[in-house]
């Protein structure tokens, strides 16, 4: 089975799936070639490179660059224009870890709809710096509480995107989380990997790192309350400890300092998922 990736990005990108046991093997997608213009956006065929400097890979990889509405609007259209019936995405600073595909489409079948594992947070360098780990989704927590359900660690059904209608494109920092809800309200069957799946870089530049001014964090939590008031959610401060303890009864926080104590310091192409 294939599994075919749609990135979207509003900077120079370069997206990164590690092979097992060599940190500096990576594939990158290679966006700045051969762009063709159609009508009110450029389309082309990316060209696959290596790490350790291969390049020649074929033209397997399908890239297009045209204006958009912001990050939502952008994902709506790259996943438009996707194959497979499975979906993910990639941002500018997301690495898959060795063996996720391979974890992933171990769990197809049965009637999943939606598959999520484990995440690290790694360094400049790609050092691992946190492991995050997550359980299985629980609506009366996850309607109090912030759910552990991270990003690209996330693999979806075309189906379950088209039905829920996909994301709203007028959320530019919590759609993630807005579509979580929509896809759990839809009836989809949710199941979780136990092993990590994704890497986060984390750095003053990237999206979720940079600074912000007082104007700009304000504009955020005004489209979060939107959000959640949107779907009928409210985080409280009971919910947040009930979430706490449960994490701590589920055994989560101890996976998250064994497995750091494991990985912290090590390059993510080391870690398997």
């Amino acid at each position: 089975m294939r599994l075919r990736i749609s990135a979207c990005a509003h900077h120079p990108l370069n997206l990164s799936i590690l092979r097992r046991g060599d940190a500096e093997d990576y594939i990158i997608i290679r966006l700045e070639m051969r762009f063709e213009k159609k009508g009110n956006y450029y389309e082309g065929n990316g060209e696959w490179g290596t790490g350790n400097g291969e390049r020649g890979m074929g033209n397997g990889v399908k890239w297009m660059l045209e204006k958009d509405s912001g990050q939502s609007d952008a994902f709506n259209k790259g996943f438009a224009k996707a194959k497979g019936e499975w979906l993910f995405w990639l941002n500018a600073d997301d690495v898959l870890l060795p063996g996720a595909l391979k974890s992933v489409k171990l769990r197809i079948g049965n009637g999943i709809d939606w598959i999520v594992g484990n995440q690290v947070l790694i360094d400049e360098e790609g050092k691992v710096l946190k492991c995050s780990v997550g359980n299985g989704w629980h609506d009366w927590l996850y309607r109090h509480a912030v759910p552990h359900v991270y990003g690209p660690s996330a693999f979806f059904r075309r189906e379950l995107l088209e039905r829920v209608g996909g994301f709203d494109a007028s959320l530019h920092i919590c759609m993630d989380w807005d579509l979580w809800i929509r896809f759990m309200r839809s009836g989809a069957r949710f199941e979780r990997i136990g092993g990590y799946l994704w890497a986060q870089r984390q750095w003053a530049g990237s999206k979720t790192q940079r600074p912000m001014g007082a104007e700009e964090l304000a504009d955020q939590e005004r489209e979060l309350a939107l959000m959640l008031a949107k779907n009928g959610f409210k985080i409280t401060r009971g919910g947040v400890w009930l979430s706490r303890a449960w994490r701590v009864l589920n055994g989560d926080y101890f996976r998250e300092w064994r497995d750091g104590r494991r990985m912290c310091g090590r390059k993510v192409g080391e870690c398997a998922s």
